[in-house]
């Protein structure tokens, strides 16, 4: 092999070990589970709060806001990612695609919003462009979220006011409820206030360039003094302590003991669960085997009844055969007796073979022979086609329903059955339950059988 085919060799097997190497690195990038650790995702965030509401509810926002804030300097302690990173990554997974995702789920709606608060950028990331001509105008939240008060310190050209007035009215239209969740009972109209200050804002800048100018940001003392809301953050707590370092008030921290608590109703609720499973099971053991009990008699019932019946059926057979028998044997002897007297005697009605009305008994007694006579002359010649699979079905079917009407009840259990049938109970109701299903119905397993 030349020295160049071997370098070529060489060089194709690099280029394909890279692209797998590049795939690789795709794939973990495309991760999002990676993005964040477990505890800062979804699932855990929501059981934690619904846990701290139960708890408490006055203090449950502001504990999940602190614990989803340790579990994000945790992370940046032990080098997983920057702050600014985390809540990038935060604000896809926890508001982002859950906005959508829970759209009509209020709950939800409000812990997300929460969460939108928390991982908003801070002022110094946000800026927005508004015309490439224009100066831009920095904004530190949603454009719904400002008041009229914080409106007034901005200014903008005609297309920064109607942006203001669109969102506004977007969000009027699609989430209503997300006024009051963020300024509370009277959001609504604040909301709206805003909407039509932006909107005199817009029309006044129309036909006329207005060169906007970056307004001043509020430090806290200078909102908490003009009257503006605040949402309540890690970060504005830090700041509320500076301001007013000798107020106390009730811990919002989530602590160690909340963490507790939390792993503590985790376990009770699993034993609750394990001991409703088990009561379950034991439960659904007892009613199988009483089932099982029930049909076991039922059973025996049926096969008692059953011989009872084919015994029936032998005795009355060798009855049938007996007096077939004799029949057979007594029209055999009044034949010979018959041909006899004809062969020897004639009556006095000359030509006449029939016997004197005295010797007819041809030495048989006459009972028996009035009987047998009797019975011969007043057989009538039935001929019974036999029953097709569907009559014999229906006729079964009948016998079923006339005990329902006789019992007055749509419910009957098979062991409390007094219908008897030619075959096994079992079969027989199950061929009726196939013919009938509309009108039928029978469970093994319990015997219970409905009738509709």
């Amino acid at each position: 092999m030349s020295e160049s085919n071997q370098t070529r060799k060489v060089n194709n097997l690099r280029q394909v070990l890279l692209t797998i190497v590049g795939r690789k690195e795709k794939i973990m990038l495309n991760n999002t589970n990676a993005y964040t650790t477990p505890e800062m995702q979804w699932p855990n965030l929501f059981n934690t709060y619904q846990f701290l509401k139960r708890t408490d509810a006055t203090t449950a926002d502001e504990k999940i806001i602190s614990y989803l804030d340790q579990e994000v300097q945790k992370a940046v302690e032990s080098g997983f990612a920057t702050e600014a990173e985390l809540k990038k990554r935060l604000r896809t997974n926890l508001v982002a695609d859950k906005k959508v995702k829970f759209r009509g789920q209020m709950d939800k709606l409000y812990l997300v919003s929460l969460f939108d608060e928390y991982t908003k950028p801070t002022d110094a990331d946000v800026r927005q462009q508004y015309r490439a001509t224009t100066s831009t105008v920095k904004l530190s939240k949603s454009k719904w979220q400002y008041t009229v008060e914080e409106l007034k310190q901005l200014d903008g050209d005609e297309d920064f006011w109607r942006s203001i007035y669109n969102n506004i009215a977007s969000i009027q239209s699609k989430k209503p409820e997300a006024f009051a969740q963020y300024f509370g009972a009277n959001g609504y109209m604040i909301a709206m206030d805003a909407k039509d200050y932006a909107r005199q804002r817009a029309a006044a800048c129309k036909n006329k360039t207005v060169v906007p100018t970056v307004p001043v940001n509020l430090t806290l003392e200078e909102k908490i003094a003009k009257g503006i809301p605040v949402v309540i953050t890690p970060e504005i707590v830090r700041e509320l302590i500076k301001l007013y370092p000798n107020v106390t008030a009730e811990d919002t921290s989530f602590n160690k003991s909340d963490a507790e608590a939390i792993e503590a109703d985790k376990a009770a609720k699993a034993a609750e669960l394990a001991a409703i499973k088990e009561a379950e099971a034991k439960e659904k053991a007892e009613a199988k085997a009483e089932r099982e009990r029930l049909a076991a008699e039922a059973r025996a019932k049926r096969a008692e009844a059953e011989a009872k019946r084919a015994e029936e059926a032998k005795a009355a057979a060798e009855k049938a055969a007996k007096r077939k028998a004799i029949e057979d044997a007594l029209r055999a002897k009044m034949a010979e007796a018959k041909a006899a007297k004809t062969a020897t005697t004639t009556t006095e009605d000359e030509g006449s073979t029939d016997p004197s009305p005295e010797d007819k008994n041809y030495g048989i007694s006459p009972d028996m022979w009035a009987e047998e006579v009797d019975k011969e002359n007043n057989r009538p010649e039935i001929i019974v086609p036999p029953a097709s699979p569907e009559m014999v079905i229906w006729e079964r079917a009948s016998k079923l329903r006339d005990e329902f009407a006789r019992k007055q009840t749509d419910t009957i259990y098979v062991w409390d059955l007094e219908v008897e049938f030619s075959i096994d109970i079992d079969e027989a109701l199950d061929e009726i339950v196939k013919q009938y299903p509309d009108n039928f119905e029978y469970d093994f397993e319990s015997g219970e059988i409905r009738f509709f």
